[in-house]
């Protein structure tokens, strides 16, 4: 018979049967609980700052010059101040450059004359653009670039007669813009964010708040994207300045530990990928500018479309003003045609469902739609009312 002053140590309670490795864990366990609870405790009282966050070093941004011709054949940047800066986002051959309108066609301005400014960071062009002379500064400063244009002649520029055009390469990266505003006839409106994935988001605007039009359009045959924007009236008196900054994203209230919001934030924004315009626009094989897609150049994506709604809708500002939670209506041509052209094999058999599965997508009631309210970031997403029927 076991004598009860042993039952202690041999795992027992009197009357309880209770192995003596049970006991061990049990209170191994109690142990843990007790230690995290301290450390919640103590973490719970710690300062959590979810103010925008300073990079993880001095944001980078390159510029180059181009030798015989007016403009910039070498842009880059890194909003976290790390190696991506030295590999160019322009196409070879290709620079930012400055066209005038003509006869109906655009031409690229002449350089009369280029020449450094008062420091190593500044260069200016004087140009001849058709009947108007400029003079094109550019300064690019610690981490930032700002692009200014001075008219040499009394009388101003025609509004929209002057563009500039940004040649990106999307087999570098899928750069595009993230706008204020879409309009219905395929252009934007700045201020934008132009977003360079794994380089990171610069914030776009003139610096007087013009609502500048813009427009993206591309090429997937020939893996081209150009980012034009049509200049305002330029006078002696009226300068105009487009301004790049970094736009370093707050971290999501809520999140304490910042160090891996800091690791996450550059690339942030990748998911959201407006398309250029590109194709014949009246043919399954193209593009509407705006429509979210894959990629910059990509079909537009409809039956993604949730996955895009999931970051969107947890992302109701991407930077100040009205960027990204402006309500529109619905662009229809997002769900009024499959996501790809049908894909046929040589004898025109039909390889995969592609279509039908848009086709059922559009036919949903559009109060099903688990759509975000950011209707500014891409065409195609409805206004707020719509989720707020299915977030009960």
């Amino acid at each position: 018979m076991r004598k009860p002053g042993l039952s202690k140590f041999s795992g027992h309670v009197p009357g309880v049967r209770v192995p003596f490795l049970t006991v061990l864990v049990v209170a191994f366990l109690g142990a843990l609980v007790l230690a995290f609870s301290a450390c919640s405790s103590r973490s719970s009282r710690d300062p959590s700052p979810l103010a925008l966050q300073p990079p993880i070093s001095a944001p980078v941004i390159k510029v180059a010059a181009a030798e015989t011709t007016p403009g910039l054949s070498f842009l880059s940047w890194d909003t976290e101040g790390e190696e991506k800066a030295a590999t160019n986002l322009l196409r070879a051959g290709n620079a930012v450059r400055v066209q005038f309108l003509a006869d109906g066609a655009w031409h690229d301005a002449k350089m009369v004359d280029r020449r450094p400014g008062s420091g190593g960071d500044v260069f200016i062009y004087d140009l001849e653009a058709g009947t108007a002379h400029l003079e094109w500064r550019v300064v690019a400063g610690p981490g930032s670039l700002k692009l200014t244009f001075f008219a040499l002649d009394a009388r101003p520029t025609a509004p929209n007669s002057i563009r500039l055009i940004f040649p990106f390469d999307p087999k570098v990266t899928s750069t595009t813009v993230l706008p204020g505003d879409w309009l219905d006839d395929g252009t934007f409106r700045l201020p934008a964010v132009l977003n360079a994935p794994d380089w990171g988001p610069m914030l776009m605007t003139e610096t007087k708040g013009c609502p500048i039009m813009g427009r993206l359009e591309g090429s997937r045959s020939a893996k081209i994207v150009d980012l034009t924007l049509d200049l305002p009236e330029i006078a002696p008196d009226k300068p105009f300045t487009l301004s790049l900054t970094p736009l370093l994203l707050a971290a999501p209230a809520g999140l304490r530990d910042t160090t891996l919001w800091l690791a996450a934030r550059r690339g942030w924004l990748n998911a959201l990928q407006p398309c250029a315009r590109w194709g014949e626009q009246d043919k399954p094989f193209s593009a509407p500018p705006g429509v979210l897609g894959n990629n910059v150049i990509s079909d537009p994506a409809s039956v993604s479309i949730w996955f895009y709604a999931d970051q969107a809708f947890f992302m109701p500002e991407i930077a100040p003003g009205h960027l990204g939670h402006a309500p529109r209506p619905p662009d229809d041509r997002l769900l009024a045609r499959p996501a790809h052209a049908p894909r046929r094999d040589r004898r025109g058999d039909r390889l995969d469902d592609l279509g039908r599965k848009a086709e059922r997508l559009r036919r949903l009631p559009r109060r099903q739609l688990p759509l975000p309210a950011g209707g500014a970031i891409a065409r195609g997403i409805l206004p707020g009312e719509a989720l707020s029927s299915t977030s009960k």
